[in-house]
């Protein structure tokens, strides 16, 4: 099966909800009809005659005994006269069983006024016989039969019916039994007949109060726009099933009746089409047309003067039949498309069937009316369907545009891990280019200090070695000092990325002997417990060469006996200190005493923070570094 339906382009996840909702209709709706059919032979043998109203109203005598006729129901009324309103009907029986000990009497079916009498007592009348009628559409009658009327044997129940036009008006099987079971069945025959009704108009007013705060909030919403514009009439149809004497005479009501048809099957063609697209100006202009023309028919049948009452509810009823049939094609393919158009989209096909509703609601009466007197009418409830069909679509749009976020997020993501990614490399390369930038600087710098140190040093030597009057020990001290500061500026380029304490650690190694040949006493005051990693190589490098400017200067430029690096934290980050007990200086005269505070400083601006310069003529020079964290 799936295949064939494959073949011929109608792919089975479209036919399944449609089965779906069909057995659902078939079962759901026959258990409830089942259960409001009671125990009871269904009595359809009767006798019925045209009639006339009594004299007394609470009393009726039978004044023409020999017209009375046999006829078997379920019955049109117009099979017994059909141009008089009133018709009367008899059932004949003795005395009710034992077993029966509380005596009613449960009529289905009735769209017509009925005024009941038990022996010519009036014991229920629902509706207006009396003309004009009132009209109670497919409410079912359950009523008790006074025990103190009923004989032991001849007893006659009579009911006049009156019909509001001609061809209007069935009478369909009874039952006679205990009031408690026909109560039953009683009620489930009203739960079908006006129970469901009244759940399909509450759920409409529901879903339009929301869609119309919907719409206020967003005008640009055509499926708001349009349900809007259908679902009153759909509301309109289904209070007029409940209450068709809301509207006061045949003819206000018929109008009404026919107009807001017209109207539904107008602005719910164009509510369908809006679930797929923004309906077509044509499509527009057509459905208002077919609603004009169809509410100009009906007011013409119901007012142009020499209409028959039956011509006037037949015309509008045969010009709505049949254009339906030109509409419903329309309207299927139009629900084909879209769900065609969201294959993937569960909510969309349930949305079909649901905008389908009074299609299969209306063909259930239609197949159903065509050969028994209907109970109960489906058609009201296509409402319902109508609202759930706008519920499911707004589902649907809201569960896409989460899917479209989702995957907008993830495109967004994998976007930015591919930017981050380049921007990760970028800055590698930039870095490395810094660093690259960076040590050839030092470099350079190490080779004008070499040049104008070591080389000037070994210059120095080369002049002294051919002077016999110099001392060799002097020479000696030049030579060990010159190969001090050698290595100094070859450790300075040997930092790769690793802790700050070890780089530190090299740089006391280095200096600790050349600060004792010059007899200066080195106290280390770096605790081993700070947090001193994550320094890059070039961060080390400025850290390491601004220590060597600082005790360079202390030791050539202050005349200290005594140099002190600490290394602690302060709470708001590592605190990196050099301190000498040198003859100090005012803090005016540093830019002129050649110290390379200059340098110093720029240094402290490339690690991200300022050289504080604490000194005093007389009292030493103190520097400090804020590294931040």
């Amino acid at each position: 099966m799936t295949t064939d339906l494959v073949r011929y382009g109608v792919p089975w996840r479209i036919v399944w909800p449609l089965l779906w909702v069909s057995l659902l209709l078939i079962f759901g709706v026959g258990y409830m009809h089942r259960q409001a059919i009671p125990d009871y032979p269904a009595i359809s043998h009767v006798q019925a005659r045209p009639g006339e109203l009594p004299e007394t109203p609470t009393r009726w005598t039978d004044l023409q005994p020999a017209q009375w006729l046999d006829f078997e129901l379920p019955i049109r009324v117009c099979k017994v006269r059909c141009k008089t309103p009133h018709t009367l009907w008899r059932y004949r029986f003795d005395a009710l069983p034992a077993s029966v000990t509380d005596p009613a009497v449960f009529m289905p079916s009735f769209d017509t006024n009925i005024a009941v009498y038990l022996n010519g007592t009036l014991i229920e009348q629902q509706g207006q016989v009396t003309l004009p009628p009132s009209v109670y559409r497919f409410h079912p009658r359950l009523f008790r039969l006074p025990v103190g009327l009923l004989r032991d044997a001849g007893n006659e129940l009579t009911w006049i019916i009156t019909i509001e036009r001609r061809g209007a008006g069935s009478m369909a099987p009874f039952y006679i039994g205990n009031y408690a079971e026909l109560d039953a069945a009683y009620r489930w025959l009203a739960w079908l007949s006006q129970g469901l009704v009244a759940g399909a108009a509450w759920l409409q007013w529901g879903t339009i109060l929301v869609a119309l705060g919907m719409f206020l909030r967003r005008r640009d919403e055509l499926i708001l726009r349009w349900y809007l514009l259908a679902a009153p009439f759909w509301l309109l149809a289904a209070t007029l099933h409940m209450q068709p004497d809301i509207f006061p005479g045949s003819q206000s009501r018929t109008t009404v009746f026919f107009i807001c048809y017209f109207a539904l099957v107008a602005f719910s063609a164009l509510f369908v089409t809006s679930l797929q697209q923004s309906p077509p100006r044509w499509l527009v202009r057509t459905a208002v047309t077919y609603f004009l023309a169809g509410a100009a028919i009906t007011l013409v049948a119901q007012n142009a003067p020499g209409i028959e009452p039956y011509w006037q509810f037949s015309l509008p009823h045969f010009a709505m039949k049949y254009s339906v049939l030109l509409v419903a094609p329309y309207i299927l393919w139009r629900l084909y498309r879209y769900v065609r158009q969201h294959p993937h989209s569960a909510m969309a096909r349930w949305a079909m069937v649901s905008a389908l509703a009074p299609a299969i609601f209306g063909i259930h009466d239609a197949i159903r009316g065509s050969s028994i007197i209907l109970p109960y009418s489906l058609a009201p409830l296509g409402g319902a369907g109508i609202a759930l069909a706008l519920w499911l679509e707004v589902a649907r749009r809201v569960l896409d545009n989460q899917a479209r976020m989702a995957r907008h997020s993830e495109e967004l993501a994998t976007t930015l891990s591919a930017r981050e990614a380049e921007l990760r490399g970028n800055y590698d390369r930039l870095r490395e280019a810094d660093r690259e930038r960076t040590l050839s600087e030092e470099r350079g710098r190490i080779m004008q200090d070499m040049h104008d140190g070591v080389g000037g040093q070994l210059a120095t030597l080369m002049y002294l070695a051919n002077d016999p009057t110099v001392e060799r020990q002097r020479i000696i001290d030049l030579v060990r000092e010159g190969l001090a500061d050698m290595r100094l500026v070859l450790d300075s380029l040997n930092q790769t990325d690793g802790d700050l304490l070890i780089a530190l650690g090299a740089f006391r190694e280095r200096i600790a002997p050349l600060l004792r040949t010059a007899g200066i006493e080195l106290k280390w005051r770096v605790d081993p417990t700070v947090s001193a990693s994550g320094f890059s190589p070039e961060k080390v490098l400025n850290i390491y060469r601004l220590l060597q400017e600082a005790i360079t200067n202390a030791f050539k430029h202050a005349g200290a006996t005594e140099i002190t690096v600490a290394l602690s934290s302060d709470g708001a980050g590592r605190v990196l200190s050099v301190s000498d007990n040198g003859r100090g200086f005012a803090a005016n005269d540093a830019p002129h005493r050649g110290y390379g505070l200059s340098g110093m400083r720029q240094r402290a601006a490339k690690l991200g923070t300022k050289l504080e310069l604490v000194s005093e003529q007389g009292a030493g020079t103190s520097i400090r570094l804020h590294l931040p964290d």
